[in-house]
């Protein structure tokens, strides 16, 4: 009997551990970023290539990535790093009133505008 015990003890115990991590994996939580606005980005997306354009092109271009890997946007082939480039400052740059929004947030509503997925 002691050893059938311990086995349903230590089976406890265990569902009780994935039960915890679960808890703590579905709860609510914040979330942080860069802190990386429309104001901060924008000055640094420029014409000619240069380091700040490098700058602006990697953190549109991240976003990208991140979004369709979540399969929040569905670009498709064909579509070129400098269009996803293009169609982000475009939205972006028509709507000032959001300038001091996160940067992440206007690119995701440009980019799921622009390459929505199907469902």
């Amino acid at each position: 009997m002691p050893g059938r015990l311990q086995k349903a003890g230590a089976l406890q115990k265990g569902c009780n551990m994935i039960a915890m991590f679960l808890a703590a994996a579905l709860a609510p939580h914040d979330y942080y970023t860069s802190g990386t606005t429309a104001n901060v980005l924008l000055p640094t997306c420029g014409s000619q290539p240069s380091n700040r354009a490098d700058f602006c092109s990697g953190y549109i271009l991240a976003s990208y990535d991140q979004l369709s890997r979540r399969g929040l946007v569905c670009s498709g082939e064909g579509v070129s790093n400098s269009q996803v480039i293009a169609v982000t400052l475009k939205y972006v740059n028509e709507r000032p009133e959001l300038w001091a929004r996160d940067s992440s947030f206007l690119i995701e509503q440009a980019l799921t505008r622009a390459f929505p997925c199907r469902k």
